[in-house]
């Protein structure tokens, strides 16, 4: 897993950055973004993995929402959770 994903972002002046709930909010000066997180963003989310195939899980998250990853991705998961 890449450690890029752990250092801070440097945020330039006259750039706003809002985050409320899962909606990641962008103001500066070349216009405006609006990002919706993904849920697993945060693992501790996760209730259940099942393999759907050699190359392919499903996770199962606490509100029943399920998503289909890679084997690479699950790996990075259960490692993240101590599986």
């Amino acid at each position: 897993m890449s450690r890029v994903g752990k250092m801070p972002v440097a945020i330039p002046a006259g750039v706003d950055v809002s985050i409320k709930d899962d909606q990641i909010n962008v103001k500066g000066t070349g216009g405006t973004l609006a990002l919706t997180r993904n849920a697993l963003v945060n693992v501790n989310h996760v209730r259940k993995m099942s393999a759907l195939s050699s190359q392919r899980w499903l996770l199962t998250l606490n509100n029943n929402q399920e998503f289909i990853v890679s084997k690479r991705q699950a790996s990075s998961v259960r490692q993240l959770l101590s599986w």
